[in-house]
């Protein structure tokens, strides 16, 4: 779709679902601005006046449109919502801005509408689908990460494991949910078995021997080289795994959950 045209004035088209889908489009068109090389580092996220969906259903004239349809165009204006506040580091926890509290709600209700089983079996077919249950599983996996608070820790694991379950669910529509769904499985297991999550903290502290403690932060690799090759590795390593192995697969996680994240990669 070339962007540069004017777009039709709301109506013209005479398909309020096209009309719809078009304006976040426009959206979503001004949202992978942040992640163009050209934009300041400064600059993380969407922070005012970023449309409602309901506001956009109210411009676009679409009320009387199915409510699977709406619901359908709600996943892809939450997943662009989530893009809206971009990750530039995972060593520290983000601040609370608009944007990025945005994005933790808008992964919460994608989560929230793909765990009933009459939503989700009423969403219609685009692959925006697959990509939004990912996004939100990224977005979780990254709040466990960061998060100190038990009970903001918790919540992470329960809506990573809800996302998991979602994956695994598109697995009977679409093979692209595959990959990733095997190996949040992988995670959310050994997740479930740990007694205590603070050890999943980005910063935490290491007991060095006898020598007393070493304050450290632990090494993500975000490379910029990881393909479906590593993806597939990942996913096809054996379920019998040491401690060594466990963080080396949540260091794999980090780094899909980046790749979904932040485009600049």
């Amino acid at each position: 779709m070339d962007l540069s045209i004017q777009f039709p004035e709301p109506g013209s088209s005479g398909s309020p679902a096209f009309d719809l889908w078009l304006r976040i489009v426009k959206t979503l068109n001004l949202v992978i601005g942040l992640y163009r090389p050209t934009n300041p580092e400064s600059n993380t996220g969407w922070e005012h006046d970023y449309p409602g969906f309901e506001q956009i259903v109210d411009e676009m004239h679409g009320w009387n449109l199915p409510m699977e349809t709406l619901e359908t165009l709600r996943m892809f204006y939450l997943s662009t919502a989530v893009l809206a506040h971009r990750l530039k580091s995972i060593k520290t926890l983000p601040h609370s801005t608009p944007s990025r509290l945005r994005q933790q709600l808008s992964a919460v209700q994608i989560i929230r509408n793909m765990t009933d089983e009459r939503r989700i079996a009423a969403l219609h077919p685009f692959p925006f689908i697959v990509y939004a249950a990912s996004l939100a599983l990224s977005v979780s996996f990254q709040q466990l990460r960061y998060s100190r608070l038990r009970s903001h820790q918790e919540d992470a694991r329960r809506d990573f494991n809800s996302a998991c379950d979602i994956l695994r669910h598109l697995m009977n529509t679409w093979a692209a949910a595959d990959h990733i769904a095997g190996i949040a499985q992988r995670i959310s297991i050994e997740i479930n078995q740990m007694p205590n999550l603070d050890v999943l903290y980005i910063n935490n502290t290491k007991v060095v021997g006898n020598e007393g403690v070493e304050l450290h932060e632990e090494q993500t690799s975000h490379s910029a080289n990881f393909g479906p090759e590593q993806f597939s590795a990942l996913v096809q390593t054996e379920s019998s795994i040491g401690s060594a192995d466990i963080f080396d697969l949540f260091e794999g996680m980090d780094d899909i959950s980046w790749m979904y994240l932040d485009f600049k990669k």
